[in-house]
C-alpha cells in the first residue's frame, strides 16, 4: 500500500539512501531549470521565474513602478524573450526588495541561486518542523519542492515563512510574528495562522507581526517610489479581472473557485463557493483551537491556509508542509494504512495534476481541474481524524 511504501522509508535503515535521492532530484531539477528554461542552452522558454527576473531588471532601472502596468509589462516580456507570454505582476511592493537583486545575475545562474537558497531554507524547516518524521514529510512533500523549480515559482520562500510561523507557535515564540509579518509578500496565504494568533491570544505575537508589516511596507516607500502603493492597488484591480475571465490557467490552481470556474459555472456562482469553503474554514480553525490540543490545532490551522484564497496555485503547497508535520504523528496514530494510503494518494494528486496537464497540453492550456475540491476533502479528511481516538496499526479503535 501506498502509506507503507511512505513510511517504511522513515523507519529504514536505508534512509541516508532516500535522503540522498530526495536531494539529487532537487539538485536535477535546479540544474534542469537553469540549462533548459533559462538560455544556457537553446533558445530560452518562459516560466513563472521569468516574471521575477524582468521586474527585477526594472527594479534596477528605477522603474519597477512600471512593472504593475500590464501593457508596460508586456514590452518587457517582448524585449526579454522575444514575445508575450501573459505573465503578469501583481506582488506586493515589499516582494519587489526580494526580487531586485536578482538581475545582478545572468537568468540561468539567478534561477539556480534562487532555488538553492530557498530549497535549502524549506528543507531545513521542514527538518525542525518534522523531526523523526523528516523522511516521510520529505517523500510526501518531494512533488511540491519540484513543481516550484520546473514552474520557477516561489513557494518554497512562502512555505519557509509560513513554516518558521508554526514552528515559533508551536515553541511558543514570540518571533514568530516575524516571518508571520513578512508574509505580506503573499497575505492571502497567512489568513487561517493570522487568524489562530487572535484566537490563541498570541498578543505577543500578533504585535510583533503587525510591526514586521508596517516595517516591511514602509520600506519600499522610502527605497522605490512614494507611488508604489497606488501602482501595486492598480495591479490588484487588473489582477481580479484577470482572475474573473480566463487569462489563468486553471488546471494549476487549487482553489475550490478554480475547480468551479473550469467546471463551467459563472465566475459569481463560483466566488460564491469559495466564499462559503473560505468561512467554513476558518469558522473549523476556531473549533480546533478550542477543542482540541495546540499540536494539532495549530497544524490544521497550517494546512487550511490553502483553501482560503481563490487565488492558489499548485506551487503554493508548501505552504502546509510543517502543518502536515504537525499532524503526522496524529495520523499514524488514529487511522489506518489504507486511509493514510487514501489521503497520501489524493495529496499527490493534487500536487501533480497542474504539472501533469502542463506536460501534455502546453502551458497555454486553460484546461480544467478538481484539484481544489480534493483540497477540501483532503482537509475535511484531515479534520476527521485529528479529531477521533487513535488506532492501532490494523486500523481497529486502541484500548483508552
Amino acid at each position: 500500500m501506498l502509506a507503507e511504501i511512505v513510511e517504511t522509508a522513515q523507519r529504514s535503515r536505508l534512509r541516508g539512501i532516500y535522503l540522498m535521492l530526495m536531494l539529487m532530484t532537487v539538485a536535477f531539477m535546479v540544474i534542469n531549470g537553469g540549462i533548459s528554461h533559462y538560455g544556457a542552452v537553446g533558445k530560452p522558454t518562459a516560466s513563472d521565474f521569468d516574471a521575477f527576473y524582468m521586474a527585477s531588471r526594472l527594479a534596477l532601472r528605477g522603474d519597477i513602478v512600471a512593472s504593475y502596468d500590464y501593457a508596460q509589462y508586456v514590452q518587457q516580456q517582448i524585449e526579454l524573450m522575444g514575445k508575450n507570454y501573459r505573465l503578469t505582476w501583481s506582488y506586493p511592493p515589499p516582494y519587489d526588495l526580494v526580487v531586485a537583486p536578482l538581475a545582478l545575475l545572468p537568468r540561468g545562474l539567478s534561477f539556480g541561486m534562487f532555488f538553492a537558497i530557498t530549497a535549502g531554507a524549506y528543507l531545513l524547516m521542514l527538518r525542525r518542523a518534522a523531526g523523526a518524521n523528516f523522511i516521510t514529510m520529505l517523500l510526501l512533500m518531494l512533488g511540491p519542492i519540484c513543481a516550484n523549480m520546473f514552474f520557477g515559482q516561489n513557494g518554497l520562500l512562502t512555505g519557509t515563512l509560513i513554516g518558521l510561523t508554526v514552528i515559533g507557535l508551536r515553541d511558543r515564540r514570540g518571533w514568530a510574528g516575524i516571518p508571520l509579518g513578512l508574509m505580506i509578500i503573499k497575505p492571502h496565504l497567512a489568513l487561517a495562522l493570522a487568524l489562530y494568533v487572535v484566537v490563541d491570544r498570541r498578543w505577543q505575537v500578533f504585535f510583533v507581526a503587525a510591526l514586521t508589516v508596517g516595517i516591511a511596507s514602509l520600506l519600499p516607500l522610502l527605497i522605490i517610489s512614494p507611488t508604489i502603493w497606488d501602482a501595486f492597488l492598480a495591479g490588484i484591480r487588473n489582477t481580479a479581472g484577470f482572475l474573473q475571465g480566463r487569462f489563468y490557467p486553471f488546471c494549476r490552481m487549487v482553489s475550490a473557485y478554480a475547480s468551479l470556474r473550469s467546471a463551467g459555472l459563472p465566475a459569481g456562482v463560483a466566488l460564491a463557493g469559495q466564499a462559503v469553503v473560505a468561512v467554513t474554514a476558518l469558522a473549523a480553525i476556531v473549533l480546533a483551537q478550542r477543542r482540541l490540543p495546540t499540536i494539532q490545532a495549530l497544524g490544521f490551522a497550517a494546512c487550511a491556509s490553502l483553501v482560503i484564497s481563490p487565488y492558489a496555485y499548485d506551487y503554493d503547497m508548501p505552504v502546509i508542509g510543517a502543518g502536515l508535520a504537525l499532524l503526522l504523528p496524529t495520523l499514524l496514530a488514529s487511522s489506518g494504512r489504507w486511509e493514510r494510503s487514501l489521503l497520501y494518494a489524493n495529496f499527490f494528486v493534487i500536487c501533480g495534476w497542474g504539472a501533469f496537464h502542463t506536460r501534455y497540453y502546453g502551458p497555454s492550456q486553460v484546461g480544467r481541474t478538481a484539484a481544489g475540491l480534493l483540497l477540501v476533502l483532503l482537509l475535511v479528511h484531515l479534520w476527521a481524524i485529528i479529531n477521533r481516538r487513535p488506532v492501532d496499526t490494523e486500523g481497529v479503535p486502541a484500548q483508552p
